[in-house]
């Protein structure tokens, strides 16, 4: 595709509100869990959750029937403005929002039962600080494997960056859990064929996370049209997903 093609693309796919990929049409071969069915199982009606990296807020609002109270952060301040205007008005005395880093979490020890994480850097220091004892910590997390076909053409990392930082390698921070208190209940992976169902949704991805952390499809139109030329199936735009997941109880 030409230049010019590409760019209205880009233009119309319109900017991600929140943590909202709603728009991308996609089909994926099965996968063995959903996340939101594993988080449902360890909520309780007297559960004091914390949610970390809560984005625009979307996914978190949804568990709210299950738990007594929540609390989601994120260190993105339009993240948590869009997070709290998510908010229905029937639940603002059960969720709040707060701009706050997760390697510096603003919380007395021992203060929640539960602590979600999904897609959002790890600091087990931190979540061992704030999780109650018998308390559970519950985390999917991309896998270093996803969408490894685009992520190679950009010479860039699953989040887009260039840069990976050692110290989010799942391994070790399995181990610092293992390592200071806690038990591992549970951790698996999976690493399934996804496929984007059209152009307009592969460069609303790319665009949205972004994937590569500079992108922009006047500076990569031509591996945009590399990813398109070259994996581009009968079922859509042809790619992986790979997420792991760990569910972790402080002793």
């Amino acid at each position: 595709m030409k230049l010019k093609e590409l760019k209205q693309i880009y233009e119309s796919a319109g900017k991600r509100e929140g943590w909202d990929f709603s728009k991308i049409n996609f089909t994926r071969e099965a996968v063995p869990w959903k996340y939101s069915d594993i988080v449902q199982n360890y909520l309780r009606p007297t559960s004091y959750v914390l949610d970390i990296g809560s984005g625009g807020g979307e996914r978190f609002i949804e568990f709210s029937s299950f738990f007594k109270k929540g609390v989601g952060i994120d260190f993105d301040s339009d993240m948590i403005e869009k997070a709290k205007e998510n908010i229905p008005t029937y639940l603002e005395d059960k969720i709040s929002f707060l701009l706050m880093y997760a390697e510096k979490l603003e919380f007395l020890k021992n203060t929640f039962d539960i602590v979600l994480n999904r897609h959002s850097p790890l600091y087990p220091k931190e979540i061992i600080k704030v999780l109650k004892p018998a308390g559970f910590f519950i985390t999917e997390q991309v896998g270093p494997k996803n969408t490894e076909n685009i992520c190679n053409i950009f010479g860039c990392g699953v989040g887009g960056e260039y840069e990976i930082d050692p110290e989010q390698n799942i391994d070790k921070i399995i181990n610092f859990f293992k390592n200071n208190g806690c038990k591992i209940i549970d951790y698996k992976e999976y690493n399934v064929k996804y496929w984007f169902s059209d152009i307009e949704s592969l460069i609303f991805w790319l665009k949205g996370i972004p994937i590569p952390e500079d992108f922009h499809i006047e500076k990569y139109w031509k591996d945009v049209n590399l990813i398109i030329n070259n994996y581009t199936t009968s079922e859509g735009i042809e790619t992986n997903e790979h997420r792991i997941l760990a569910i972790i109880k402080k002793i």
